[in-house]
């Protein structure tokens, strides 16, 4: 959901906010969301050769996290402070928070839903059958989850304010994340925890 919250309306927060020319926002964007994609070779070779899938997941959650607060602070920082919207340091800080999504993204995306199936004895006809439950749950709420993120926070960002926008992605991004990624979700019936922790 975070990362659709951001792209979907990214091109006008470019800008609105940076005052960047359409062309140079789209170009922009078109770059962060290849990036986006590429990581995802990265994370996925971290997870399949030194780190196991759980332990890619937590650390790139992180990055993830880092990267949607910068979004969210800078965004709300007009209404804070009185900032030029044009200021190199913002632009910058602004720039470092969507490539840190974009990392944190990486990690994630190919993680998590073998992750999830993990969890499934496939030699077991139950679990096999709750496997492919579980699959038809996750893809459900990817979509619904995009379908959200390119209406109603789409409105949240134009009509309310960019970061309130970028804020309700990212705390819900934590409060489900969170859970599932600290000593107690561990012991509470993740099957293969890959000796992490």
């Amino acid at each position: 959901m975070a990362f659709v919250a951001i792209g979907k309306n990214l091109v006008s927060f470019l800008t609105a906010e940076l005052h960047e020319t359409n062309v140079d926002a789209a170009r922009n964007v078109s770059t962060w969301i290849g990036s986006c994609f590429l990581t995802q070779v990265i994370g996925a070779f971290l997870a399949d050769t030194y780190w196991g899938r759980y332990k890619t997941i937590v650390i790139f959650l992180l990055i993830y996290t880092i990267g949607m607060l910068i979004l969210t602070v800078l965004a709300s920082l007009p209404l804070i402070v009185d900032v030029s919207s044009n200021s190199g340091i913002r632009r910058v800080a602004l720039y470092l928070g969507l490539y840190l999504v974009a990392l944190g993204t990486g990690g994630i995306k190919p993680c998590t839903s073998a992750l999830g199936a993990d969890q499934f004895d496939g030699a077991d006809p139950v679990e096999r059958a709750t496997k492919g439950s579980f699959f038809n749950w996750y893809y459900f709420s990817v979509n619904i989850g995009s379908l959200l993120s390119g209406t109603v926070l789409a409105w949240v960002q134009e009509d309310i304010g960019w970061g309130v926008g970028f804020a309700i992605p990212m705390v819900l991004m934590v409060s489900v994340a969170s859970p599932c990624s600290s000593p107690a979700g561990r012991c509470i019936g993740i099957r293969n925890w890959e000796g992490v922790l």
